[in-house]
This record gives C-alpha cells, structure tokens and sequence, in this order.
C-alpha cells in the first residue's frame, strides 16, 4: 500500500518495446513532465521499488511511455505490469495563477463570489471537458466543474479556490425535483 507521503499517478499496463520501456496509464499525464529525473515508486501489495524517471513519451490519451533507469530489458518490464507509480506529494509540480494541477485542488475551500465559503473540496475527478470537484454543501455532494471561465483566483497559500458560479448550479442539488 502506498504511503500518504505519495501521490498516486497510475498503473503499469504494458511492456513497450525490447529496451525496459513501460506504458503507464495515468488521468495526470501534465504532470509527468514536472517529475522528469526524480524518484517515482511502483507498489503492488507488499512489493515497492523506485526507479530514477529517466524519459517520458506520449502514447495516447490515456497513457504514457516511460523508461526508468535500472529497468533495461522486457522481461524486467513485464515484471512489473500492475504496479501503481507514485511519487513523492513534495516532488508534484504546483501551477500559477489560475493554472492547476490537480492533486493540488483536493482539500481546498471553495468560495463562491456570490455565496462565500461553499465547502472543502474532499475529490477531484477527470472529465473530458475539465476536471470536476466533489465538495459537500448543506448535506448534499456536490459536483462542480472547473472550467477556466469559472475561476476567479487560486490561493495557495490558504488553500482557497475562489469562483464564480453559474447562477441555479447549487439548487440543482439542493432541489432536484423542484420545477421550473
């Protein structure tokens, strides 16, 4: 099982060629990237290894081909398909302004320029279109998409997420068998 320390970015799907390259499917290929040349673990039960990231290449949506120094053959690829890569939460990159990533978002409070504090966000889940955050709101989960043109301001430091909310969205949770 992993540590909290880390931060899961996926799975080990595949062998990728004869040189020890694996395919990770991950939902967070921006932020691979950022990790290039740092430590990432694999975990499968009670097995964990590390590996230096050594080079990342896209592969399609969904998944990314990776080498990983030390892991210079196949056989030694295969080995360790079903593994779950994470890294180390103090190596994730953070974005800037109203730029994300993420794993950052997840624990933030999300405060509406109409409403105020709505909640804390407790998940984040990918869509095609943005991600969306999952927060509870007078007793209600609810989902909030986090398109750019709703965010007002990201403050890291007090871990606020401030946005503008379409008029209605709350009270489509709230009320869900009210008519209009």
């Amino acid at each position: 099982m992993a540590s909290p320390d880390l931060h899961s970015l996926g799975y080990i799907s595949r062998a990728q060629g004869l040189n020890g390259s694996v395919r990770l499917n991950t939902e967070y290929p921006e932020i691979l990237p950022g990790i290039k040349g740092k430590t990432v673990y694999l975990t499968k039960g009670d097995k964990q290894f590390s590996f230096l990231l050594q080079a990342i290449r896209p592969h399609d949506k969904e998944s990314v081909v990776l080498s990983l120094k030390s892991c210079e053959s196949r056989e030694m690829a295969e080995s360790l398909i079903g593994f779950t890569l994470s890294v180390g939460k103090t190596e994730l990159p953070v974005g800037t302004g109203k730029q994300f990533f993420v794993h950052e978002l997840e624990g933030m409070k999300v405060e509406d320029a109409k409403l105020g504090l709505i909640g804390t966000i407790e998940a984040v889940y990918p869509s095609p279109a943005h991600p969306v955050a999952a927060l509870n709101y007078q007793g209600t989960e609810i989902l909030l998409p986090l398109a750019q043109h709703f965010l007002l301001s990201i403050d890291r430091p007090n871990k606020v997420l401030r946005m503008d909310l379409p008029d209605g969205l709350l009270e489509v949770y709230l009320n869900p068998s009210a008519e209009e």
